[in-house]
């Protein structure tokens, strides 16, 4: 009875992880999408492009520079904005001198995507092992400590296309009330990458203990 209960029970957390990862995956594609829209019209436009921009107030929180009149009342409303698009001509943006940023700006893209394909591959893998009652298999401490590299790898990446993004704008514009903002990764994949490998290592000194226990028996 022990045995069907923890594979069923090990079956379900994938399920509902595997759930989770594809629920990510979607609502990430739907802004993928629109910025593949956004980058044919783009093309298309060869006199404009867009930016997206993540701003704070100058003068703090509680200053609103703008207004949005609320057409139920009439009533002009004051308001910051954090974020939004710039529509610019290519007149006014500066590439020059930033070729090797973008490069490495796309060299991380492109490490991203092979991250997000390769987690669910390491994670398929060590389910199929664990549901096998291997739990201290050394393959499945590889496993997990490539899926907490990777999660690792995600969270710098996100952070150097970002960090990229903000140079490249903060050498392009400059606001009357507002100034740029880096817009940070998700820390929470950071913390999560740093769990992941720190399980690994309780599983390689698990593993490490069984193995002495097998050769004292």
């Amino acid at each position: 009875m022990g045995k069907p209960r923890n594979t069923m029970r090990l079956t379900t957390l994938a399920v509902l992880a595997i759930a989770a990862y594809v629920f990510m995956i979607l609502l990430s594609m739907g802004d993928l999408w629109e910025g593949f829209k956004l980058g044919l019209a783009d093309g298309q436009d060869r006199a404009h492009e867009t930016h997206f921009v993540y701003l704070k107030t100058k003068a703090g929180f509680t200053h609103y520079p703008d207004s949005l009149v609320n057409l139920k009342t009439g009533h002009k409303l004051p308001i910051s904005y954090d974020q939004g698009q710039l529509r610019t001509p290519l007149t006014e943006t500066v590439n020059q001198g930033f070729t090797w940023l973008k490069l490495l700006e796309k060299l991380a893209a492109f490490a991203i995507l092979f991250v997000m394909v390769y987690i669910p591959i390491l994670f398929f893998k060590l389910m199929r092992a664990l549901s096998r009652e291997s739990v201290f298999d050394r393959r499945n401490i590889k496993y997990m400590r490539c899926i907490g590299c990777a999660l690792l790898l995600f969270y710098v990446c996100g952070q150097t296309m970002s960090l990229i993004d903000y140079l490249t704008l903060k050498q392009q514009f400059q606001f009357a009330a507002y100034e740029l903002e880096w817009d940070q990764a998700d820390a929470l994949v950071l913390l999560l990458g740093f769990v992941v490998l720190l399980f690994a290592e309780v599983l390689g000194r698990g593993s490490s203990i069984k193995e002495e226990q097998d050769l004292t028996i």
